[in-house]
């Protein structure tokens, strides 16, 4: 695999279970459209590199970042895919190239996935550029779009802002699909800066007076050991109270990562509480590296998937090559009970390793997501393509293994989290494959999954 292309493109919205939860349902069959394959020209590819996760707005245009490619070299862009009327064809648009000027002020390198807003305007971060460690923005429609750097990160001493957002950004209702009002907090975290030991911060955005003011709300590592977790890689969930809930890919008990919550307390600060530590059970059957954001249920439960550990009999890694769990919240009581253990049939055909990959859910509670390995069509792959599969409660079903075509020209490493539409659609991207002409092969596709 392409670590780096992997590595570079993070997650979507989740969504809130509908009262049912847990109604196991059988799947159907399934059929994947390309919908675009990066880099058809080769050279530069010019229009991107290693796609980011998905967004939809009220039309049901996709939006997108690829963290590398574009006119400018390596610096990425910000992309629409907007469909023709009964949806059988996609147009596939830069709306921003990174990096136009020397030092790249307007940031370089977009990861995770963009917020869009109620007048169109969407949102996101870049791991570079700005002051040197990475930025938010803000692109307005337009003939061009216009992009606004609403923060440059580490513009204060030792990075007390954060360094390094790894992550999309998120705000209250996010979660039930609704469209950011552009008034509200967005909140983010970054993987550097904040205290002295410099592992990462929780941070909001205030819209004010026509610009926005960054505020840190936490600094990670601040327990001994770090205990309450570092290296946040995914987009936090917020619910409809302003709590927050996230994961961190290393610190706590076993330093194999964390689930969190953050609270406000009586006195208008916020207060962090560690609701589960990872690899407390023996070979970590329990997960480890929780790369994904989370999704809560109509309960409080919460669902994610890891990177890494649990028990899946044929995975050839001593690391583990996943789980999808669930965590019951309860503050530092909390329970957390494994749902599926990756690579778990023979050649790790029902997928390995569900990278950066949360689920979203059905109105009858079927869990979806993806994995970036396995899937059987092994080709130049130790385990596959990756797959998506569905989730009925503790039984998975394999819905379309990638890398199913000659040369992967179906997409291979599906990464990050799925949408789905009102009628059951999936759409999501590959980091590599596709029918493009980058350096490595496949440069990504955005794809289509329909029942």
């Amino acid at each position: 695999m392409n670590s780096s292309a992997i590595r570079a493109a993070l997650l979507l919205a989740a969504l809130v279970f509908s009262a049912a939860g847990f109604a196991p349902g059988e799947a159907s069959a399934y059929t994947l459209k390309t919908l675009y394959s990066f880099c058809p020209a080769g050279g530069r590819c010019k229009d991107g590199n290693g796609p980011g996760p998905l967004v939809s707005d009220a039309s049901g245009n996709l939006f997108g970042t690829a963290v590398q490619g574009g006119k400018y070299g390596v610096s990425g862009v910000v992309f629409e895919l907007v469909p023709n009327a009964d949806k059988s064809a996609w147009t596939y648009v830069v709306l921003h190239l990174f990096c136009p000027a020397r030092g790249c002020p307007d940031g370089k390198n977009p990861v995770g996935k963009l917020v869009v807003d109620t007048q169109g305007n969407l949102y996101g971060v870049t791991t570079a550029g700005g002051s040197g460690h990475g930025t938010a923005f803000k692109l307005s429609p337009g003939s061009p779009w216009q992009l606004t750097t609403i923060h440059s990160f580490c513009g204060r001493a030792g990075c007390a802002d954060g360094g390094l957002p790894d992550a999309g950004l998120t705000y209250v209702g996010a979660a039930s699909g609704a469209l950011y009002d552009g008034t509200s907090p967005l909140y983010g975290t970054t993987l550097q800066g904040g205290n002295s030991r410099g592992q990462g911060t929780i941070f909001k955005l205030i819209p004010k007076q026509g610009r926005f003011v960054e505020r840190v709300i936490y600094k990670f590592c601040s327990l001994a050991n770090c205990a309450d977790g570092y290296l946040p890689t995914a987009s936090l969930l917020a619910d409809t109270s302003g709590n927050l809930y996230g994961t961190t890919t290393a610190g706590g008990t076993a330093n194999r990562g964390t689930v969190f919550e953050l609270s406000r307390t009586a006195k208008k600060q916020w207060s962090q509480t560690v609701l589960y530590s990872f690899c407390l059970q023996n070979n970590c059957t329990d997960g480890a590296v929780p790369e994904a954001e989370l999704l809560m249920d109509s309960s409080g439960n919460l669902f994610s998937t890891t990177g890494a550990g649990g028990s899946g009999t044929n995975c050839p890694s001593d690391e583990g090559c996943g789980t999808a769990f669930k965590i019951v919240p309860n503050g530092a009581a909390s329970t957390e009970s494994v749902l599926y253990n990756f690579c778990s049939a023979s050649d790790c055909a029902d997928g390995s390793e569900p990278f950066a990959a949360g689920l979203v859910v059905d109105g009858s509670g079927n869990l979806f997501s993806t994995t970036v390995q396995g899937g059987g069509n092994d080709g130049d792959f130790v385990r596959g393509g990756g797959t998506i599969y569905q989730l009925n409660g503790t039984t998975e079903q394999v819905l379309y293994a990638f890398c199913a075509q000659s040369g992967c020209t179906d997409g291979s490493g599906p990464i990050g989290s799925l949408i789905r539409d009102s009628s059951g659609n999936l759409f999501g991207v590959t980091s590599e494959g596709g029918s493009g002409k980058g350096a490595n092969g496949g440069a990504g596709t955005v794809f289509e999954l329909s029942p």
